[in-house]
């Protein structure tokens, strides 16, 4: 019975996600500017492998053993009245945690009900292995907007 309890601690620990689905959409939300449509949010968990060389490790063994890095990877689409939208909405990701690696994939001409606009995707990623404090929630709680039972 304490084997399969030690068993659950594991897999939670390495399932368990740093800040909510919730608080990061919340978060990107809040950077939106009102020029800018989200229509699509793609996110997924994954590993990458924090390679340090190519090469073989003494002894002939390569480096498949070296830790791996949990992040989430992330992809947002949708549509701007113009570019300059659209960079101001990069530019707010890239100067707030948790979004690491914030990039422009592509922005386009698009037709949104008869109107031209730009078409962008953008992606991040969230470093897992690393905690996060929800700003709004700190925040609310000095202005006394929360509370807890005593």
């Amino acid at each position: 019975q304490l084997d399969d309890v030690n068993d659950y601690i594991i897999l939670y620990r390495n399932t368990e996600t740093p800040i909510s689905v919730a608080g990061l959409i919340a978060s990107v939300v809040e950077r939106l500017p009102e020029t800018v449509t989200l229509d699509r949010i793609d996110m997924q968990m994954g590993t990458k492998r924090q390679v340090r060389s190519t090469k073989r490790v003494a002894g002939g063994r390569s480096n498949e053993n070296e830790p791996v890095e949990r992040v989430m990877l992330a992809e947002l689409a949708g549509f701007a009245v113009s570019d300059n939208d659209i960079a101001e909405f990069v530019t707010k990701l890239q100067r707030s945690a948790p979004f690491d690696q914030v990039s422009l994939d592509f922005s386009r001409q698009r037709l949104v009900t008869d109107q031209a606009a730009r078409e962008f995707r953008l992606s991040f990623t969230v470093d897992l292995s690393r905690r996060y404090i929800d700003q709004r929630l700190v925040n609310a709680t000095q202005e006394g907007e929360l509370t807890h039972d005593e």
